[in-house]
Formats: C-alpha cells, sequence, structure tokens
C-alpha cells in the first residue's frame, strides 16, 4: 500500500524520528515493512505485509491526528516486497514536496508520478534497516 498525507501540524525532526522508532518496533512484531518519506509537511509512505495487517495499520495511522488528507494510492498484491529489509526506512526529503503535493491534489494519479516517488524512497532510504 502507498498513501499520501499532509501533516496536520508542524512536526520538528526530532518528532519523526519518534514516529520512526515505534514505527519499526511495531512493524517488526507485525511483520511488515515499508518506508516513510517526509517532505517537510507531508508524508508518503509504503506499507507491504499480510493485507489484513496492513489495513488494519492504515486505518489506524488514518484516525491518528498528526495526519490530515489521508489517501491511498496504490493497494495492490505484489510478488516481493520493495522494502523487504527495512522494518520502516526513512527518508527527509523536500525536493519531492511537489511530488507528493502532486499525489494529494490530483484529480487522477498518474501511475508515473507513484512509480517515480516509490523508487525514489527505495534509492534514497536511509536509516532503513531495524
Amino acid at each position: 500500500m502507498l498513501y499520501v498525507s499532509r501533516a496536520a501540524e508542524p512536526l520538528t525532526q526530532f518528532q519523526v524520528m519518534r514516529i520512526v522508532i515505534a514505527s519499526r518496533r511495531h512493524n517488526w512484531r507485525a511483520g511488515l515493512t515499508g518506508c516513510l518519506l517526509f517532505t517537510g509537511s507531508a508524508f508518503a509512505q509504503v506499507l507491504e505485509g499480510p493485507g489484513a495487517t496492513v489495513q488494519a495499520l492504515f486505518e489506524r495511522l488514518a484516525s491518528d491526528p498528526r495526519h490530515a488528507g489521508v489517501r491511498i494510492l496504490s493497494n495492490e498484491a505484489a510478488d516481493n516486497r520493495r522494502f523487504s529489509s527495512w522494518t520502516m526506512g526513512y527518508i527527509a526529503d523536500a525536493d519531492l514536496s511537489l511530488d507528493v503535493a502532486a499525489l494529494l491534489e490530483a484529480a487522477t494519479v498518474p501511475d508515473a508520478l507513484v512509480r517515480r516517488v516509490i523508487d525514489r524512497m527505495a534509492r534514497d532510504v536511509f536509516l532503513g534497516t531495524s
């Protein structure tokens, strides 16, 4: 699953890192992997794992008051995990803010834009391992 959202209020780097650390603990226990991208004002996150587990986590995240305008862009089964060795990779990239904003706003989201964001997350991730 790939979803995007706006930060409901400004977050410090420390606050975002606390989210990443908590995500790693939860995801490890739940058998999930993925990557979180934060642009400074918006999130894009890939969640990988059993469908019901991913859906349950997404529902919890969508109701988290730190998120606004949550939008699922892709939610399909895959043969292989893209972030298989990362309980939660993390990327802070303000350069992707226009791409993520487009994903939040576009009436129809171009598949090429979704692929570009995911590819960039996979290529540039740091702090990816648990």
